[in-house]
């Protein structure tokens, strides 16, 4: 049991928890704790709450239920997030990188800087790598990928499927607010085009993209929703895509492209 928060080892190098539980009379036998979170708790005479090594908060841990809650609030605990930052801001890497141009193409040229280890930017980057390879989320969870990471970089811990769900929703929701205010400043009008699919399943879907000009003239091209529908008739077209435009607040449209089957010609 660590008395003092700060002597806990933020490399996670604690020893390996223990618990005792009752087998007959005075007889107890140690049962060994598999799940990565016990280097972070300790569990309470009983057995049925754990007190955590960095806020020292204690939080129900029965056995039925698993350690969903423990790994939760271990991602929450802002005692730990705050000790794990001060740890990583004191060491720097030496690392070669690459130049970049203006289109941020290699330009061929390298220099070598110091860098620290930063647990959020890496938490980050792994949650874009997820969306734009279209990883499922099991990844992180995957046995060859956690054993890659352990030897490239112990330090890291690799998020569950939850937290990278999580992660994921949040930064949609953050560059969904970051186009909407772009939208909002933009003084040139907005042009919408659609485009409808049907999958092996005979599932419909429909994706609406914004194409707009910036104040540099540079042309922008932005998926607004990619969403199923019931059909490719007009009618229902029509009604997403004016749900579609109330939701982003987008008022200065220019002009609609839909393809040229015959339910979308106007009478």
């Amino acid at each position: 049991m660590v008395d003092n928060v700060g002597e806990v080892q933020i490399n996670d190098e604690v020893q390996q928890v223990s618990s005792e539980e009752e087998v007959s009379g005075s007889e107890k036998r140690k049962i060994e704790l598999r799940s990565f979170v016990w280097k972070h708790f300790s569990k309470l005479p009983g057995g049925l709450r754990a007190k955590c090594h960095y806020c020292r908060k204690s939080y129900a841990a029965h056995s039925n239920s698993g350690t969903s809650g423990l790994s939760t609030h271990l991602d929450r605990c802002k005692v730990r997030k705050k000790m794990k930052a001060e740890n990583d801001a004191k060491q720097q890497t030496l690392v070669c990188k690459k130049g970049k141009g203006p289109k941020g193409k290699d330009d061929g040229t390298a220099k070598v800087i110091h860098i620290g280890f930063n647990r959020e930017a890496c938490r980050m980057a792994l949650v874009k790598m997820i969306i734009k390879d279209e990883l499922p989320f099991r990844f992180v969870e995957a046995e060859g990928f956690l054993e890659f990471m352990e030897t490239c970089c112990p330090k890291f811990e690799v998020p569950s499927r939850r937290t990278i769900t999580r992660d994921i929703l949040e930064l949609y929701q953050n560059e969904k607010g970051l186009l909407k205010s772009i939208l909002s400043a933009n003084k040139q009008r907005v042009c919408i085009t659609t485009d409808t699919w049907t999958s092996i399943q005979m599932s419909n879907f429909m994706v609406v993209t914004a194409h707009f000009i910036d104040e540099e003239w540079v042309l922008h091209k932005r998926i607004l929703t990619f969403t199923p529908i019931s059909n490719h008739k007009g009618d229902g077209i029509g009604k997403l895509i004016k749900n579609c435009l109330i939701d982003w607040g987008i008022e200065k449209l220019f002009t609609i492209t839909v393809d040229n089957a015959s339910a979308n010609t106007l009478q």
